[in-house]
């Protein structure tokens, strides 16, 4: 069956819960820091969780938290303890019924994915949540340069080319209103945002939010059908 519709999803916290990634993380350096600073491993694991709870994954001095917490100068060794946290390969989990409403919806769609990020960051969490034989188009806009991650228009753009098709015959999937759904509304792409993740009870404009929003991509089927490709 040929198909002549595309539905792109971004991957972090569309897909999966991505503070469990940057948890994992975290917490993969954290026996280094307990060695470097004579504290109990698990007092490290729980403050590093209590930060990132608290701050959230965007929060950029988790580990200056941390060594005013313990009182230890980890400033020195800061490059080290980056490096286990890029290092750490965490196993993953998608959303609950993600792989089943992906197979169901496969049948009639050509299926992308438009993610920001490092490269292989983003190649390993593709590959490490058994998404790949699922998706026809992978594009991770760092690729592009990190000038073009979202909002930009330019990513967008560059992916249907690839695809071949216009935008009227795409949906752009999403949870971060702050830049998911603005490129790709500028360029006549219908958006759908999942509630979902970091920034699911943050309220934007109109013009900035997605066209549709649900709670859970179980959700996803019914609402593609019923506002926007009702043919199907």
């Amino acid at each position: 069956m040929t198909k002549n519709r595309a539905v792109i999803f971004d991957l972090d916290d569309t897909l999966y819960p991505q503070i469990e990634y940057t948890r994992q993380c975290l917490l993969n350096t954290s026996e280094y820091i307990a060695k470097l600073s004579n504290h109990r491993q698990k007092e490290i694991e729980k403050r590093l969780n209590n930060i990132l709870d608290n701050k959230g994954i965007e929060y950029r001095f988790i580990y200056d938290d941390l060594f005013r917490e313990i009182h230890f100068d980890g400033l020195p060794y800061l490059k080290e303890i980056l490096d286990e946290f890029w290092q750490c390969k965490p196993k993953l989990q998608v959303y609950e019924n993600t792989h089943e409403i992906l197979k169901k919806l496969k049948d009639y769609f050509l299926f992308a994915i438009l993610t920001d990020g490092h490269i292989k960051i983003q190649e390993y969490k593709i590959d490490n949540l058994h998404l790949r034989q699922f998706f026809d188009y992978v594009l991770i806009t760092d690729s592009l340069g990190i000038e073009n991650r979202k909002p930009s228009v330019k990513p967008y753009q560059v992916l249907l080319n690839k695809i071949n098709l216009t935008a009227r015959d795409c949906i752009y999937i999403g949870n971060d209103p702050r830049k998911d759904f603005i490129g790709a509304k500028k360029i006549g792409l219908k958006t759908i945002r999942i509630n979902q993740g970091e920034y699911k009870d943050l309220k934007v404009s109109e013009n900035d939010d997605a066209d549709f929003s649900i709670n859970s991509i179980s959700e996803l089927i019914n609402c593609i059908k019923e506002k926007i490709w009702t043919d199907i």
